[in-house]
Formats: structure tokens, C-alpha cells, sequence
């Protein structure tokens, strides 16, 4: 099994350093990055590839939507998961086109990581199916 690569966007640092703590014990198959922000998101996908980003919506600067619109564009390779609050369900539905799947806060580590494992594998065989 390679090693996925996964980029986590959440302008809260706690919320990141939670996300760090609870995934500790899958550093041996992620390859984990953690952005405070859409913009430092963004520097990071033009220096490395990535195979899942799980994003928060709301973020002051650029926008959930929109930076999911841009790694569709940009990226479309790449798996995006949604991981938000519930008071930001008019945002998620705003997200939906850009969205491969949508996740409530709070999320256990081992929903997560079976919902990113899930949506990952899916999206990989997808890619490897004749005229996909």
C-alpha cells in the first residue's frame, strides 16, 4: 500500500492540533500537512501533490467554496473532502459541486480515516478504469 498523502485546511490552530494528535497513530500510511489557512493550502499544492485534501468551509480570506472550486479546477485529481460545523450547512451545500464527500464536526479519528481511506481508493480506481 503507498503511502497517501493528505493536506487538512482549518483556519483554527486547536482544531489542526487535534486533528494531528487523533491521526498520530497513522503517520506510518498518511503523509499528513496541516494549513491554517486557504492561501498557505495553496502553497502547499503548488509545491507538492497531494492526494486528499479535507477542508474546513469557513475561512476568513479565500472561502471554503472557493478554494475547493480552485483545486477542482487545478487539481481535479485530487480527492476533497469536506470537514465542517454544523452552523455552516448553507456554505456545505454551496460546496457541494466541489465536494466529494462532506464530513459534521466533531469527527472521530476512525470515522475519518475510513471515510478518507473510503473516498481515496474509490477515486483511485475510477482513474484506473479504461476511458475514465
Amino acid at each position: 500500500m503507498t503511502m497517501r498523502r493528505i493536506l487538512f485546511v482549518d483556519d483554527e490552530a486547536n482544531v489542526l492540533e487535534g486533528l494531528r494528535d487523533a491521526l498520530r497513530e497513522r503517520r506510518d500510511e498518511w503523509d499528513m500537512v496541516f494549513a491554517q489557512s486557504a492561501e498557505d493550502a495553496l502553497a502547499a499544492l503548488d509545491a507538492t501533490r497531494f492526494d486528499v485534501v479535507v477542508s474546513d468551509m469557513q475561512m476568513p480570506g479565500v472561502n471554503g467554496v472557493d478554494f475547493l472550486r480552485h483545486i477542482r479546477e487545478q487539481h481535479p485529481e485530487i480527492v476533497r473532502i469536506v470537514l465542517t460545523g454544523n452552523g455552516a450547512y448553507a456554505e456545505s451545500l454551496r460546496s457541494a459541486p466541489f465536494a466529494h464527500q462532506f464530513l459534521a464536526k466533531p469527527c472521530s479519528a476512525d470515522e475519518l480515516y475510513a471515510d478518507v481511506e473510503r473516498t481515496a481508493s474509490l477515486r483511485a480506481r475510477l482513474a484506473r478504469r479504461p476511458g475514465a
